[in-house]
């Protein structure tokens, strides 16, 4: 977060999507919205919000990836008006987002001083700048194996010279590969969408 904002937001990590899903909807009582313009969405400006809500925001080219959208339990998006751009930059779509679920939801505004709000006190566990509920060594370790795990896919799929849709006439061996190579794509994939997702829990 811009000037230190990143010190009051508590971060969580996850491996994989699925497991974000599992903790929002089990433990937190989430519900899981896509920001996204898709058929179906809904304006945000429109405050469809219904309660406790995570909000997964994508690429600002791309968008949200297959694999985002099908944890999302539903989307909606921000209306444009002026002919300048096709979307949003995350920071700023997430500003705009937040933004309005705090005005639904009736958070309380912070008090100013003078020009300024008063900001709060930063609170929690510091980990490389954020507030971490996962112990410093927790999220070394973490870190450690992902990177072996991205290693050994790395130096798999270079040493692979396999024709997998045609060149072998063993049919094991073939949905062999084939599985380990999309379990490949699907672990690079998760590592990328991590990084990009954004979640708010209330």
């Amino acid at each position: 977060g811009s000037h230190g904002a990143a010190h009051h937001v508590q971060m969580r990590h996850f491996n994989k999507l699925p497991d974000v899903r599992d903790f929002l909807k089990t433990e937190r009582g989430c519900e899981i919205v896509g920001i996204e313009i898709v058929d179906g969405a809904k304006s945000i400006t429109n405050h469809p919000f219904s309660g406790p809500t995570a909000f997964i925001f994508g690429n600002e080219g791309s968008g949200l990836s297959q694999y985002q959208k099908d944890i999302c339990d539903s989307f909606m998006y921000i209306p444009q008006y002026g002919p300048g751009t096709a979307s949003l930059n995350v920071t700023v779509a997430a500003s705009i987002t937040f933004h309005n679920f705090a005005v639904w939801a009736g958070y309380q505004e912070r008090r100013r001083e003078g020009e300024k709000f008063v900001v709060a006190p930063v609170t929690g566990r510091r980990a490389r700048g954020v507030v971490a509920q996962m112990k410093p060594d927790e999220l070394r370790l973490q870190r450690q194996q992902m990177s072996s795990e991205r290693e050994a896919n790395s130096e798999w799929l270079q040493a692979s010279d396999f024709d997998l849709f045609g060149g072998s006439d063993d049919t094991d061996i073939k949905n062999m590969e084939e599985s380990r190579l999309q379990d490949s794509y699907e672990y690079i994939s998760n590592c990328v969408e991590n990084n990009v997702t954004n979640l708010l829990d209330v």
